[in-house]
């Protein structure tokens, strides 16, 4: 945690953790799509469960917030009821919640069997019933599948999250998926893989927009993340209504530092655009502001300190 904490980033998401220990997936788990530069990826959620993982987090002094990604953990009992997913959700949670500086519940991972249980808004109320009774008194991040196109599933999404206080942000992403190379080298069985990086980026936008457009500013957080890989495009996710931006993908293609020259480009772009603060870069393309083309981190990049962002 501390040597990620060094390379410039704000805070650091550890995960995913599932309540009980999970090996993950055999056979091909990532691959590079280099001309597109993205990964599909279907690693299964290996962890070694939440009670192994808590008290790492306790001998631990922390440079910057860590926080840690929940999840749910099939991989013993394929045919779970809705409320099965629930406790073990709510069991890793409340194991971990004293020792992170925030939580982010994951009911969205592509590669989760079933995560198409909170495509419904009545097991959504379910889970945030049962995280309610936890009490949390640290931010709680909801990170969830966007519907396209569904603007009263959203509208009901963000009507329900209005009754927990605790909520403080979302994490909406993409879904998209993506067959893993040829079926006879696994055997027969055709793998299928979430996608991320530069092919989501485009969509992961759009959403940005449509969510601060929806939701309540005043009251939860947007994290945007999809494709993120140049400080023109962490500029233009703020720019659509993000609080935060997390990245990915884009370590694999641009290197450790990408973090350091994205807060460099941004202030650079900030000032070339007379904007004075993230403040005010926040939301401002929602309101008519021009949101320039995507570029290479490395073609704005300037000899000049790093800079921390709040």
């Amino acid at each position: 945690m501390n040597v990620l904490s060094r390379l410039g980033f704000g805070a650091i998401e550890m995960g995913a953790v599932s309540a009980q220990p999970c090996a993950g997936n055999a056979g091909c788990r990532a691959i590079r799509l280099v001309d597109d530069r993205s990964v599909v990826t279907r690693y299964g959620v290996p962890n070694e469960g939440a009670t192994a993982i808590a008290p790492r987090f306790k001998r631990r002094e922390r440079l910057i917030p860590v926080g840690v990604n929940v999840i749910w953990n099939n991989s013993g009992n394929p045919g779970a009821s809705i409320h099965e997913i629930v406790e073990d959700i709510a069991l890793a949670t409340g194991q971990l919640l004293d020792d992170v500086d925030y939580v982010t519940v994951n009911f969205a991972c592509p590669n989760m069997k079933g995560g198409s249980h909170f495509d419904e808004i009545d097991n959504i109320r379910i889970l945030l019933n049962k995280l309610d009774e936890l009490q949390p008194k640290i931010p709680i991040f909801l990170k969830l599948k966007h519907h396209e196109g569904d603007e009263a599933w959203l509208d009901e999404f963000l009507g329900l999250t209005r009754q927990y206080p605790w909520i403080s942000g979302f994490i909406p992403i993409i879904h998209m998926m993506l067959d893993m190379g040829d079926a006879s080298a696994h055997g027969g069985k055709q793998l299928r893989g979430s996608v991320s990086g530069a092919l989501i980026k485009d969509a992961s936008l759009d959403m940005v927009r449509t969510w601060y457009r929806k939701m309540d500013r005043d009251r939860h957080a947007l994290v945007a993340t999809g494709g993120l890989s140049s400080a023109q495009d962490v500029y233009n996710a703020i720019a659509a209504g993000a609080s935060f931006v997390q990245i990915f993908t884009s370590m694999i293609y641009e290197g450790p530092f990408i973090a350091r020259r994205m807060h460099r480009g941004l202030m650079e772009l900030m000032r070339d655009s007379g904007v004075e603060s993230v403040a005010a870069l926040r939301g401002s393309a929602v309101d008519g502001f021009r949101v320039g083309p995507s570029i290479n981190t490395h073609q704005i990049i300037k000899a000049s300190s790093p800079c921390k962002l709040t």
